[in-house]
C-alpha cells in the first residue's frame, strides 16, 4: 500500500512539472539561449536580484541555510533531493546525472546546487516563452497576488509550468497545491524580483 500511494505521488509531481513538456520541447535545447533582463515597475517594491530569489526558493523549501546547515543535503519522504528539493526528473531534465555517487555530490556542493537552480530557472523560462503566453499577465493582479516574472518561476518551480499556466488562464480557479503551499502562494512570496538569467 505504502509503494501504491508513493508512486501514486511521485505520478502527480511528475504530472504537474512536465505536464506540457511533450508539446514543446526539442531534444537537448541549451539553457543559454534564452536571456531576460526583467525589473518590476514599482522600485520600492524591489526585493533583490536573482540569487536572492534563488535563495528565497531554497528558504521555503528547507529552511534558512544558516540556521539549518544540513538544508542542503537534505531528501524528503518523496526521494526530492538539497535544498531545493529537486525530484530526479527535474534533475535528468537540467542535464544532471542520477546515479548515486553523482546524487552524493550533488548534496555536497552548495554552489553545484544553487547553478542547478538557476539552470532550472532558465528551463522553465524557456518552456514559458515557448507554450505559455504568460505576457500580458505580468504587472496584473488575479485574486489579489500581483504576478510578477519571479513569482511565476518561483511558483514554476513548486508545481511545474503547467500549473502555473492553468492558474494564469483560469484566473485563478485552478490553484495546484503540494499539500502545503499553492501556486498563488508562491506567486505572492517570490513578486518583485529582480530577474536577469
Amino acid at each position: 500500500m505504502r509503494k501504491i500511494f508513493r508512486t501514486f505521488f511521485l505520478t502527480i509531481i511528475l504530472f504537474l512539472s512536465i505536464n506540457i513538456l511533450p508539446y514543446v520541447l526539442e531534444e537537448n535545447v541549451r539553457a543559454s539561449e534564452t536571456s531576460i533582463d526583467y525589473k518590476p515597475n514599482i522600485e520600492y517594491f524591489y526585493k533583490g536580484d536573482i540569487n536572492n530569489l534563488i535563495d528565497s526558493i531554497g528558504v521555503e523549501e528547507t529552511g534558512d541555510s544558516k540556521l539549518y546547515p544540513h538544508c542542503w543535503d537534505t531528501i524528503n519522504y518523496l526521494q526530492m533531493y538539497g535544498r531545493y528539493q529537486f525530484s530526479k526528473i527535474t534533475l535528468i531534465d537540467i542535464g544532471v546525472d542520477t546515479t548515486k555517487a553523482s546524487l552524493k555530490y550533488f548534496l555536497k556542493h552548495h554552489k553545484f546546487q544553487k547553478e542547478c537552480m538557476k539552470n532550472l530557472l532558465r528551463r522553465n523560462l524557456e518552456i514559458l516563452d515557448w507554450c505559455v503566453d504568460y505576457k500580458p499577465y505580468l504587472e496584473t493582479r488575479i485574486n489579489g497576488v500581483n504576478i510578477t516574472l519571479s513569482g511565476v518561476l518561483g511558483a514554476s518551480h513548486l508545481g511545474g509550468v503547467g500549473a502555473v499556466r492553468d492558474y494564469l488562464y483560469t484566473n485563478g480557479k485552478k490553484n495546484a497545491t503540494d499539500g502545503h503551499r499553492s501556486i498563488a502562494d508562491y506567486l505572492k512570496k517570490f513578486a518583485n524580483y529582480y530577474v536577469q538569467i
